[in-house]
């Protein structure tokens, strides 16, 4: 993953998942600078201004149990 460029197209990884046992679903959410993104079919956006980029992902299986990862990556000027 590349680290994002002040007014540039920041691209969002697609995550793969395996392991554990049964059907694993995963639930991604993508915030800049606190505020929700809506990601079309090329995965990117603008990072138009300093802050910060916030992906979350949420993954469950069979047991149910989630499973959370959020990972900061900063935009600077």
């Amino acid at each position: 993953m590349s680290m994002p460029e002040l007014g540039e197209f920041f691209f969002v990884p697609q995550i793969t998942v395996s392991g554990g046992s049964g059907l694993l679903t995963v639930a991604e959410e993508v915030r800049y600078n606190g505020k929700s993104v809506a990601l079309g079919a090329e995965r990117r956006f603008l990072a138009s201004e300093p802050g910060m980029i916030e992906l979350k992902y949420t993954v469950s299986g069979y047991c149910g149990e989630p499973f959370t990862r959020i990972f900061g990556i900063p935009v600077e000027n």
